[in-house]
């Protein structure tokens, strides 16, 4: 697989990468989803 400018990246790397920011953007929906419930709650 080519890679940027560090040369070929492992596919290992590449999956590594992708679950770390599935992670990451399922942490800020979860957030979202918090506040949503939150202001709904406040009614």
């Amino acid at each position: 697989m080519s890679g940027n400018r560090r040369g070929p990246v492992p596919l290992r790397w590449l999956y590594l990468h992708m679950l770390r920011e599935l992670a990451q953007h399922c942490g800020h929906a979860d957030i979202l989803r918090e506040q949503i419930l939150a202001a709904k709650g406040t009614d």
